[in-house]
């Protein structure tokens, strides 16, 4: 009885492990598999971004960020520094899927809906640029926002 127990145990502990790891380490490995080939982009590093938002004025502005991009494989994560007066800090992670890279970021000091963004970019052929898309959780409207999302390497 005891025996069974702690097999049940060691399985449920298994079962956990996999079940809430397969999908990144899938984005790894098959990632590094690929790269062998060259046909994965390469986007870590710094990047600029730039992207149009309304401000607490009602005014339309265009505003930029700094981003310092991780990568292994398919696996994406970093840090983004907003360059508005309050300087907002963010964490996202993300994979890339053929040459688009699908993200999710959050406040690095809180993670609330406001403030949460989904992006997805485009890389283009040299790695050097990425255009798409981005839509948001506002804080000044506590509206969800759209706009056209540019990277480029700094």
């Amino acid at each position: 009885m005891e025996h069974e127990v702690l097999v049940n145990l060691i399985v449920a502990a298994i079962t956990f492990v996999l079940t809430t790891t397969s999908k990144k380490l899938w984005w790894v490995l098959s990632g590094l598999y690929i790269k062998l080939f060259d046909t994965l982009p390469d986007i870590k590093g710094p990047w600029l971004a730039t992207y149009t938002e309304i401000d607490a004025n009602g005014k339309s502005v265009v505003t930029t960020e700094t981003i310092d991009i991780k990568q292994v494989g398919r696996l994406v994560w970093g840090e983004i520094c907003n360059h508005t007066d309050d300087k907002d800090e963010y964490k996202f992670s993300g994979h890339i899927v053929g040459q688009t890279l699908v993200a999710n970021s959050w406040g690095k000091k809180r993670r609330l809906a406001v403030g949460s963004c989904t992006f997805m970019l485009k890389v283009h052929g040299n790695s050097q640029s990425m255009a798409g898309g981005c839509i948001w959780h506002d804080y000044h409207s506590d509206g969800i926002d759209s706009s056209t999302y540019e990277w480029r390497r700094k």
